[in-house]
């Protein structure tokens, strides 16, 4: 895997940020593996901020750690804003210390030897929540197209480092 020094300074100006307004963040990853969290442990002094973070690739996982209802992935399935929605709510419920968590679900790509029965339109298609304790949920839609693998995971673990930023700086 080959991370790029423009991501990992992302991280660092999260990291400062977050410590500077003494906000504790988690997330809950699934398609992006854990790349985020990765980029934050990157940085000295990321564990002034980042409280946790779990990889829920599967939809047990996600039912199990998070609280999100079955019903939620049967109704709109795993990769759905709703199912985003109820992963960042989930492990801010969970953690008490964790003011802001951010979740990701997404399509990365097919697992062709595998049977995958993923739509080529599914691949690169990524919903990214944003929550705060005690406020209202925002989800961010991606379509990142048909990229491979990494492509959308580096793509999306960017994405999610922006709105970090961006929600953060609006204080």
């Amino acid at each position: 895997m080959n991370i790029s020094v423009e991501l990992i300074k992302k991280a660092e100006t999260c990291v400062r940020l977050l410590h500077n307004k003494k906000i504790q963040i988690a997330f809950a990853e699934s398609c992006t593996g854990g790349l985020l969290s990765y980029l934050f442990a990157a940085v000295p002094g990321a564990s002034r901020v980042l409280e946790c973070s779990l990889v829920t690739y599967s939809n047990s996982a996600k039912t199990d750690f998070l609280d999100v209802p079955e019903e939620y992935i049967k109704n709109y399935g795993a990769v759905s804003k709703e199912v985003a929605a109820r992963m960042a709510e989930g492990i801010i419920k969970a953690r008490k210390r964790v003011e802001m968590a951010i979740s990701i679900t997404g399509i990365a790509g097919h697992a062709k030897h595998m049977h995958d029965t993923t739509n080529e339109e599914g691949v690169g298609t990524v919903f990214i929540g944003y929550a705060r304790r005690d406020d209202k949920t925002e989800i961010f839609p991606f379509q990142f197209g048909n990229l491979t693998r990494h492509e959308i995971q580096h793509k999306t673990a960017e994405k999610a480092l922006e709105i970090i930023l961006l929600e953060t700086s609006k204080e």
